[in-house]
């Protein structure tokens, strides 16, 4: 073994590569597992009636219909008055 010097380069070339594929391949699993949870997510919210006891009043002066659902995690635009006069009078 004369290019110990050589070999020792070539290992930590080879080390280098390693931990950079491992970097890569935890970054691919962490895409993967948030498009599930988006998914998931997406799912639940298209299966939510969104329930008045889940309802977070969140209106502003340009939004007056806006109220959060802690339910589905989702922020929604109710059209419907018995549940804006339900918000107005504080019952929500």
């Amino acid at each position: 073994m004369r290019n110990t010097k050589m070999l020792k380069h070539q290992l930590m070339a080879l080390q280098a590569n390693c931990a950079s594929t491992v970097q890569n391949i935890q970054s691919i699993i962490a895409m993967i597992d948030q498009d599930v949870e988006e998914h998931k997510s997406a799912q639940v919210n298209s299966e939510c009636q969104h329930p008045h006891q889940f309802l977070q009043d969140i209106r502003t002066m340009g939004n007056t219909h806006r109220f959060f659902c802690t339910k589905c995690k989702q922020k929604i635009e109710v059209e419907d008055n018995t549940l804006l006069e339900m918000a107005n009078q504080g019952s929500i």
